[in-house]
């Protein structure tokens, strides 16, 4: 009989089947499959950013086909609380001056949203919301040779917000909601603009060069630019045929947050923000 050949579930390396060799040589290419497969999953270890979005695309498409009920829409809001948290960097005695940072404050949020209405008052919402921000930073250095002054006009870019909630509309009404769940926020593109002046004193001289900066790579930004929250909100949705108002209030806390520049510049851990839905 033709030996039957069981092709492999995911690309492995040698070493990840080094452990498990002796068990695989009964002849049994499923078993041997089985043993490849969970050191392969051994070897990289889980992500929550990765596993609790999937999660609620599992609970939604696992129901039956007829209780779902497919909505898209638009949603746009006035963020409540600044999108930075910022402040200063206090100077030390061998090393005189200091940085500041001061955020610019942008006021809207808008972007697409879908929700599957599952059944029992349930549903799954996922919306992708785009925001503008923007913050001022200034450096001033003083040493006994030296003088650097580093000024930002604004260091400005766009952001999106990624936030997948399950949805309970109240049983009588149908008409009041709450939701929760987990928010992505990834920052980018950003550009930063200014100018850092050196003036440097040579045989009781003073020397000054300015040097114009313009990067897509501002310092406090340089890590990751992905970052994680939970989420949860509540409102109520007014029906008029297809169409569907619905004004809510929601609050974000971020779970990970920027950490390249000390305390002096966070994303705000509170978010609220006021939304309106309008859904088809």
């Amino acid at each position: 009989m033709p030996k039957t050949i069981h092709p492999p579930l995911l690309p492995i390396k040698k070493n990840e089947i080094a452990d498990n060799q002796s068990v695989g040589m009964d002849g049994d290419g499923a078993k041997m499959e089985i043993l490849v497969y969970i050191s392969h999953l051994k070897a990289r270890p889980l992500r929550l950013h990765y596993w609790i979005p999937g999660a609620l695309c599992i609970v939604a498409l696992a129901l039956p086909g007829r209780a779902q009920n497919l909505h898209f829409g638009l949603k746009a809001g006035v963020p409540m609380t600044e999108y930075y948290e910022t402040g200063f960097l206090f100077p030390t005695p061998s090393a005189p001056g200091g940085v500041q940072y001061s955020a610019a404050t942008r006021r809207w949020t808008a972007g697409p949203t879908f929700e599957w209405r599952i059944q029992y008052g349930l549903g799954v919402e996922v919306d992708v919301l785009y925001k503008r921000t923007g913050y001022v930073h200034d450096e001033h250095f003083s040493g006994p040779t030296e003088i650097r002054t580093l000024v930002y006009d604004v260091k400005k870019g766009s952001s999106w917000d990624i936030p997948m909630t399950l949805k309970y509309r109240f049983a009588r009404t149908r008409r009041f909601f709450l939701a929760g769940g987990y928010v992505l926020r990834h920052i980018g593109p950003v550009r930063a603009r200014g100018s850092m002046t050196d003036t440097v004193v040579v045989d009781s001289q003073r020397i000054t060069n300015t040097t114009a900066i313009d990067t897509a790579e501002p310092s406090e930004l340089k890590g990751d630019r992905n970052f994680s929250g939970l989420t949860v909100g509540g409102g109520i949705e007014f029906r008029r045929g297809r169409l569907g108002l619905l004004p809510e209030f929601r609050y974000t806390g971020w779970v990970t947050n920027i950490t390249t520049a000390g305390n002096a510049l966070r994303l705000n851990p509170n978010q609220a923000e006021f939304l309106l839905g309008f859904l088809f």
